[in-house]
């Protein structure tokens, strides 16, 4: 899209997310972890700009969770808490504009136009491999943008119950990447709330759980498909393979070696790698890309709203003390860390089924758990965030992946919800969940 497109205020709040993009890559050459006061203020800015234009929905979420900040604030007298917090999460409001940067990246790149001259004569069963195995690919660096490159190279005439069957591939694949890859969200939020988790061992984590979930996928919805057309299927999306490894590699070698968490990572090394793959193959279209990321960002209010009060509520809790009446209750249930397991990834996605952000669940019981010293290795515990994150993404009404990939297939949105799929996250959740348990009986 066009910058001319965009109105006064998406191009103020563009810019104003460039600005907090480039104070967070200074302060963290510069050896800081957060921005400080100065992203504090952007963020602030921003914040007050999105609120009046966000969603009712998300307008009534922020103020609910502005509502519990403020009670738990007053109880604890850390009125500090809120500086401290918007800081952590100015890192990601500048993690948006990076899938902005990623996705006109991508979509500049000539990988895509040799992607659809591969799709051609597959059956039913191979496209749905295609589609599961594209959407996790591409879904990995491209996000939800998986869907617009991937409707458009199959049959305008599809039949509707194969347009269910592979709406529902693109949302399972693209649930596994989330699981895994640290260009959503998700990976974000959980690296904040658990600080000093290295990008490769988040990476390692979840794509073990990504492997268990394809076998999941595979046995329940195409146990039919041998492994010759699983390798003609997979062929036809070689082309995303090395642009997804260079990405991925680079965030989990800069954390290696920097010490960052992965959000840090991928807020320095994404955008300039590819700046640097715009400037070199589409230079003459840098300014227009550059239009777009402006544009782009700018449009992502409610991602911000919504992340900001889940980061400041969390950030309260976490300088909070539990209450008496609630810890003797509290500390059983720790005697059981694969239970506590089940349950926080449990509360995550039914709670986030009815409407209530996962990012919102997840800042209440992840820094009480760290509050109470559960006996959760770190890794396990922000995969807990991640994993509850991508079972919701597949089936929940009120996440993006359902909401624009039923749009896209024309599909109405109840089929998706109700669909085949809810099988799939709990059989899945349930292997998920006994693997993070046996994970963290081994490092703990």
């Amino acid at each position: 899209m066009a910058l001319s497109l965009a109105t006064p205020i998406h191009v103020v709040s563009g810019w104003l997310f460039i600005a907090i993009w480039l104070t967070t890559l200074f302060h963290l050459l510069a050896g800081r972890n957060t921005p400080g006061l100065t992203g504090a203020v952007i963020l602030g800015s921003l914040m007050a700009l999105a609120l009046p234009r966000a969603s009712r929905h998300i307008q009534i979420l922020f103020s609910l969770i502005t509502l519990a900040t403020m009670v738990v604030i007053l109880r604890s007298g850390n009125p500090e808490t809120i500086v401290s917090s918007l800081a952590s999460a100015a890192v990601i409001a500048a993690f948006l504009p990076t899938l902005i940067v990623i996705r006109v990246a991508v979509e500049s790149s000539p990988t895509i136009p040799r992607i659809r001259e591969r799709v051609s004569d597959m059956d039913r069963s191979e496209r749905m491999a295609w589609m599961t195995s594209g959407a996790h690919m591409l879904g990995s660096i491209l996000t939800l943008g998986y869907v617009s490159v991937q409707r458009p190279m199959l049959p305008q005439d599809i039949e509707p119950d194969e347009a269910l069957r592979l709406a529902e591939c693109g949302t399972r694949g693209l649930g596994l990447a989330i699981a895994w890859s640290p260009f959503f969200v998700a990976t974000a939020v959980a690296s904040q709330l658990v600080p000093g988790i290295a990008a490769w061992q988040m990476i390692a984590i979840g794509l073990c759980l990504a492997s268990i979930g394809g076998m999941v996928a595979h046995f329940i919805f195409n146990r039919s498909l041998r492994i010759v057309g699983i390798v003609r299927a997979l062929k036809r999306l070689l082309p995303t393979v090395p642009p997804t490894l260079i990405l991925v590699g680079s965030v989990a070698v800069c954390s290696s070696i920097t010490g960052w968490s992965g959000l840090q990572s991928v807020v320095l090394t994404a955008p300039l790698l590819c700046i640097g793959f715009l400037l070199w193959t589409a230079p003459r279209r840098l300014g227009e890309a550059m239009g777009r990321i402006v544009e782009g960002s700018g449009r992502m209010g409610d991602e911000l709203l919504i992340m900001t009060g889940s980061m400041v509520f969390a950030g309260s809790i976490a300088g909070a003390q539990l209450p008496d009446e609630l810890r003797p209750t509290l500390l059983r249930l720790i005697e059981w860390p694969s239970l506590l397991i089940f349950a926080e990834v449990t509360t995550i996605v039914v709670l986030g089924a009815i409407g209530v952000h996962p990012m919102i669940t997840a800042s209440m019981l992840i820094p009480s758990t760290l509050l109470l010293k559960a006996p959760i290795a770190a890794p396990v515990l922000a995969q807990i965030v991640v994993l509850a994150w991508a079972l919701n993404s597949i089936t929940s009404a009120w996440t993006l992946p359902v909401v624009v990939t039923s749009n896209v297939f024309g599909l109405p949105l109840r089929s998706l919800v109700l669909g085949r799929n809810i099988a799939f996250i709990i059989v899945f959740g349930l292997l998920a969940c006994a693997t993070l348990g046996l994970l963290n009986h081994l490092l703990t």
